[in-house]
C-alpha cells in the first residue's frame, strides 16, 4: 500500500473523526475537488475507507490492506463448497493411522480434517495452519507441532520461517495431506502463489505418502504456481461430483482415490 503525503494526511483526518460528510471534507482540504475525489477513490480501493452518498467513513480493522484481502479470501473459501469439504474431511481422516507423523498444510479443507478427526486417534500433526492448530486443540491424543515463523492472521498461516526446510528435514514425516488451488491434466498440482508452499518442494522427496484433498471445483483448474506433477501423488480424496475422466486418469497412473458422498 503506497500513499503520497497528501493522501496520508487526508486518511489521518478521516481516521481521527471516523466520519466526514462530503461538505466537511471539502472545507478541510486545500486541493481541488477532482484531486479530492481521486484520493478518496484510492483510499476506498485499498480498503481504508468506505464512501456513500452521505459522506466518507473510516473502516476499522482494515489498516492493513493486504492482510484484510487475505482474510476476505480465506473466509470466502471457508464457506465455499463447505458440505463437500466436510465430507472429504470425514473420509480423509481415515487415512491417518495411530503413530503417524502427518504434515497438514494450511487450508480450508485440511482445517476440516482437524475438526473431524476422531478423538481417540493417536498421531503427531505438524502444520503451518492456525485453523488446524485450533481444530486439534480438543483432540487429547494428537501432539501438535507448529512451524515457526510470522503469523498471518488473514490467511491463517504461519509463514516466512527461513529455517523451516532444515527443521522439517529432521522430522520423520510419513504423510503429507495437502489442500490445493488447482489440479489439471496439463499442469498437475498448482497453488495460488509461489511462496506459501515452496518449502514443501524441498522436503517432499523424504515423505512416503502424498495425499491431496480437493473438492470437484479444483479439477480442470490451473492456478499461478506449478507445484508437482500428478505422478508424484499417492492418494486423492474428492467428492462425488468429480469428472469421471480424472478417476480414469488416476487409475492409469496408479493413484488411489477416495470419493466422499456429499449429504
Amino acid at each position: 500500500m503506497i500513499m503520497n503525503i497528501r493522501q496520508q494526511l487526508l486518511l489521518d483526518k478521516i481516521k481521527d473523526k471516523k466520519f466526514f460528510t462530503s461538505k466537511e471534507l471539502r472545507d478541510i482540504v486545500t486541493c481541488s475537488d477532482s484531486t479530492l475525489q481521486r484520493d478518496l477513490k484510492y483510499l476506498e480501493q485499498i480498503g481504508e475507507i468506505s464512501r456513500s452518498y452521505g459522506g466518507v467513513e473510516y473502516k476499522e480493522n482494515t489498516n492493513n490492506f493486504l492482510a484484510g484481502k487475505d482474510y476476505l479470501m480465506y473466509e470466502q473459501r471457508k464457506i465455499s463448497n463447505l458440505k463437500e469439504k466436510i465430507a472429504i474431511a470425514k473420509v480423509a481422516r481415515n487415512l491417518i493411522n495411530d503413530g503417524d507423523v502427518v504434515y497438514l498444510t494450511h487450508g480450508t479443507t485440511t482445517s476440516q480434517i482437524a475438526n473431524y478427526v476422531e478423538d481417540d486417534k493417536v498421531f503427531t500433526a505438524i502444520t503451518d495452519g492456525l485453523d488446524i492448530v485450533y481444530g486439534l486443540e480438543k483432540k487429547p491424543n494428537v501432539r501438535v507441532l507448529s512451524t515457526g515463523g510470522l503469523v498471518n492472521y488473514g490467511s491463517r498461516q504461519i509463514e516466512n520461517n527461513p529455517y523451516i526446510v532444515s527443521e522439517l528435514n529432521n522430522a520423520n514425516i510419513n504423510k503429507l495431506i495437502m489442500g490445493i488451488a488447482g489440479l489439471s491434466m496439463s499442469n498437475g498440482i498448482t497453488f495460488y502463489d509461489f511462496v506459501s508452499f515452496s518449502f514443501l518442494q524441498q522436503i517432499i522427496s523424504n515423505i512416503n505418502e502424498i495425499i491431496v484433498v480437493a473438492d470437484h471445483t479444483k479439477f480442470d483448474k490451473v492456478c499461478l504456481a506449478n507445484f508437482i506433477p500428478l505422478d508424484k501423488i499417492n492418494k486423492v480424496v474428492t467428492d462425488d461430483k468429480v469428472d469421471d475422466k480424472y478417476l480414469e486418469l488416476f487409475e492409469q497412473k496408479g493413484i488411489e482415490y477416495y470419493i466422499a458422498e456429499v449429504e
